[in-house]
């Protein structure tokens, strides 16, 4: 897919490799070559010289190296900047770097779901000192707390969220008697104006159909987590618990709109809203720059997701929880410089450098207040961003399993099934999805 999701990490077609363990590795069998584990050799490096990998998009790229230089300047352990080793994945190669012990100090790209995956590869920051107040200080104790292990520690540090939202062409708002200054909230008024655009000769809507399992964070997940603020699995990790008002009133409404006509039946490679060719679009702030390569960015407008019609944030006006799409940071075990990195990571995510990061990426750091600290003449510039930046205290991610990409893949076959197809209905595919998870998970 050409729309790849977060500009910062490889999602397409990336994390789907992580059912791979480090046994895996060790044998080849993840394909990759031995020249993965040559670059990666000896990357932790010595105590006065650490090594740290950053994600290979240019903008984050320009950003990394800017940080690293002003660090070098007059502070140790010195660091040795790198792009992501090539591989098929961020998290594939990270899995070859442990199984080999040659990971870096630290690695500025680290999926939450992947988390799991990469086991005591991980440093516990919990017990790094005044690590774990330094987080709760910048992002908030509510923030922090979503990323702990199930031991109650953490095992990277939140850095950057892209909160999922709905783009809308105001254009095609507009020729379908649409008010773009009060774009819907609820899933009735979301429906109506699907259906006036759709009588207006424009697709309101083209999720891709595509089953992979990352897709259903873009389409059924977010609206999933708006209408009922919490999770997949209980506390526990031990319990599915998406069966039930929210998931069902979330899938019924993907139903409805296929059922209705107003999303076609179809998987794409180019992103048809960059296109012109549809009124809306659920994706984060990275699909900000392909909007302007598209010609569309001067149209658009940006709405939270949909809740249902008896949702207190109808009544109250307050904004709903999306989907995060965050990457954080992760330090490794096999570092020899483990507080001297820690320093270096808490310059790296300084409030100046978290505003850099924002100016340079338009990806938002995991701070509070940091639509405040932007300053308004940023969101005039900007100003698509500023909703992004309000929502970015209205997120939440994925629960801290190895069995995510199962999990997911277990609800992306309901929604196949129910929303998109209609050959089941809601409540016999969420209790095949919810079974097949509970068995995944222990219940």
């Amino acid at each position: 897919m050409t729309d790849h999701r977060d500009s910062g990490s490889d999602v397409d077609g990336t994390l789907q490799h992580l059912r791979l363990n480090r046994r895996d590795v060790i044998r080849g069998g993840v394909g990759l070559g031995l020249g993965t584990f040559l670059i990666a050799r000896g990357a932790a490096g010595a105590a006065d010289n650490v090594t740290f990998w950053y994600a290979t998009n240019p903008n984050e790229t320009d950003y990394a190296k800017a940080v690293v230089a002003a660090w070098n300047k007059s502070n140790k352990p010195q660091v040795n900047a790198q792009p992501v080793p090539a591989g098929n994945s961020t998290e594939e190669v990270v899995l070859a770097a442990i199984a080999a012990r040659t990971t870096p100090c630290a690695l500025a790209n680290v999926a939450p779901a992947a988390v799991p995956q990469f086991g005591n590869g991980l440093v516990d920051l919990s017990k790094v000192k005044d690590a774990e107040s330094f987080m709760v200080a910048r992002s908030g104790k509510s923030v922090i707390d979503q990323y702990r292990s199930t031991d109650g520690d953490l095992y990277q540090l939140p850095w950057k969220v892209n909160p999922v939202m709905v783009f809308f062409n105001k254009a095609m708002w507009s020729k379908a008697g649409l008010d773009a200054e009060k774009p819907p909230v609820t899933y009735t008024e979301a429906l109506d104006a699907m259906g006036k655009l759709k009588a207006a000769g424009i697709t309101p809507i083209e999720p891709t159909i595509d089953q992979t399992w990352y897709n259903r964070w873009f389409d059924w997940y977010p609206l999933y987590l708006a209408a009922g603020n919490k999770l997949l699995l209980d506390d526990k990790q031990s319990k599915a618990i998406f069966n039930d008002a929210a998931g069902k009133a979330s899938m019924t409404f993907w139903r409805d709109v296929y059922a209705k006509g107003y999303a076609p039946k179809a998987s794409w490679q180019q992103n048809p809203y960059d296109a012109g060719k549809v009124a809306m679009y659920i994706a984060g702030p990275w699909a900000i720059p392909d909007m302007e390569k598209g010609g569309v960015l001067k149209d658009t407008g940006v709405m939270p997701v949909w809740v249902p019609d008896d949702s207190p944030v109808a009544k109250g006006g307050t904004m709903p929880n999306t989907f995060a799409d965050t990457k954080n940071i992760g330090i490794f075990s096999t570092c020899d410089d483990k507080d001297g990195t820690w320093k270096f990571l808490e310059f790296y995510v300084s409030p100046e450098n978290d505003k850099k990061f924002f100016e340079m990426t338009q990806q938002i750091p995991l701070r509070q207040g940091i639509d405040q600290a932007m300053g308004q003449a940023f969101f005039t510039k900007n100003p698509l961003l500023e909703p992004f930046a309000k929502q970015a205290a209205h997120t939440l991610d994925v629960d801290p399993t190895a069995k995510s990409i199962d999990i997911f893949t277990a609800i992306s076959q309901a929604y196949q099934e129910c929303a998109i197809y209609s050959k089941s209905s809601v409540d016999d595919a969420l209790a095949k999805a919810e079974k097949t998870v509970n068995g995944l998970v222990g219940s």
